[in-house]
């Protein structure tokens, strides 16, 4: 009896492994749209050689919600919204579903997920606003690919900008670039015969097939949805998301690593941001700097027992500002003006960051992109 069990187990676990092996194998070729909460998850796994996304691709989500509550797995705190998201034959973000035929386009967006406008609809982000307001062509070159001179000059050869200006919002949670991390040495022509080298595209979409797995995304959602405090307690504690009580007693979810960046002294090094504009420079492109504060910079006046003294010392961004002033570099910062949005909000119960995501909503958006056209202008 005893052989006879451990031959059918024998028997058994190797057939298991190897029907769970097939099951993953199969299930890699499922799209990640309907198993993800938001477009960015959803299209940076078959990215286009050198954009941060699927190429011509179409992401639909009625219900996404905010990073934060999905990494804290805090149901409760989700705020629905809708998302549409599109993206051109190269792997960027379109400024509306539909485009018209842009004739010229003088400005390029690059930056990360706050310009690429993280849980909003195309027609809703920064370079959509901008490009309704000017009534010309404002090209969202934002994405998860690290902003480099080689980059950025292949996109401007693209779009046929001979000049115009480059806008770089800047989020002060990550440090600014050295000089070897913009790759200034490295030319545009050999960035582009690597973007069109079909092996590379094949190792794009290799990379992302062998280290995505839908299988493993399942998994994980039915583990999450099991234990949400509902069903049961939440064994997935995080600790880089933290809940907050702002004056009225309402709860917001910040991120750690914000909170922490905050407390500590940090000096900023602008010499790779110097040395980026003027690689620029010499192809007639202007580089402007948008000082984008982070959800706790802004929030941190209206949150519960904050040091008062803390509130007024100068924070990151603005050492960064006057660094950049220094430099000559055109620079635009945000935090004091949306230090005062966010008060004049809270007074009427309303919010310009999500309260369950680390980005602006799309109130904050539009207000920051009257802002920035407002000191643009000016300057």
């Amino acid at each position: 009896m005893k052989y006879h069990m451990g031959w059918r187990l024998g028997r058994i676990l190797p057939c298991l492994l190897v029907v769970a092996f097939l099951l993953d194998i199969a299930a890699r070729f499922i799209p990640l749209e309907g198993l993800t909460f938001r477009a960015w998850e959803a299209l940076i796994r078959f990215r286009a050689p050198c954009g941060p996304f699927k190429a011509s691709a179409l992401y639909d989500e009625p219900r996404t919600y905010g990073d934060l509550a999905a990494l804290g797995n805090l149901p409760h705190h989700r705020v629905y919204r809708h998302e549409s998201f599109t993206t051109d034959s190269h792997g960027f973000r379109r400024n509306s579903a539909h485009p018209n035929a842009i004739k010229e386009y003088k400005i390029l967006i690059v930056g990360d997920s706050m310009a690429v406008g993280s849980t909003v609809s195309d027609h809703e982000t920064l370079p959509a606003r901008l490009e309704r307001k000017l009534g010309f062509g404002v090209y969202n070159g934002a994405g998860g690919i690290p902003i480099d001179l080689p980059l950025i000059l292949s996109l401007a050869q693209r779009l046929k900008m001979d000049n115009g200006t480059v806008i770089y919002p800047y989020v002060g949670r990550s440090p600014l670039g050295s000089t070897q991390d913009y790759k200034l040495e490295m030319n545009s022509d050999e960035l582009r015969r690597y973007c069109d080298n079909w092996q590379n595209r094949f190792s794009v979409w290799f990379n992302g097939f062998i280290t995505v797995s839908p299988l493993e995304i399942i998994a994980q959602k039915t583990i999450k949805h099991l234990h949400n405090d509902s069903i049961f307690p939440n064994v997935l504690p995080t600790r880089k998301v933290v809940k907050k009580s702002l004056r009225d007693g309402d709860s917001v979810l910040f991120f750690q690593p914000e909170i922490e960046n905050y407390q500590r002294k940090r000096l900023p090094d602008v010499r790779g941001i110097a040395a980026l504009a003027d690689g620029l420079r010499k192809h007639n492109l202007n580089l402007v700097v948008v000082l984008v504060p982070d959800k706790y910079v802004v929030y941190s006046p209206l949150v519960q027992n904050t040091d008062p003294d803390k509130i007024h010392e100068p924070v990151y961004l603005d050492l960064v500002e006057e660094l950049l002033r220094e430099a000559q570099i055109p620079v635009i910062n945000l935090v004091r003006f949306l230090r005062q949005k966010a008060h004049e909000y809270y007074e009427k119960k309303e919010f310009i960051y999500w309260p369950d995501d680390t980005h602006w909503n799309t109130e904050g958006i539009r207000l920051s992109t009257e802002e920035i056209l407002r000191q643009y202008m000016i300057d």
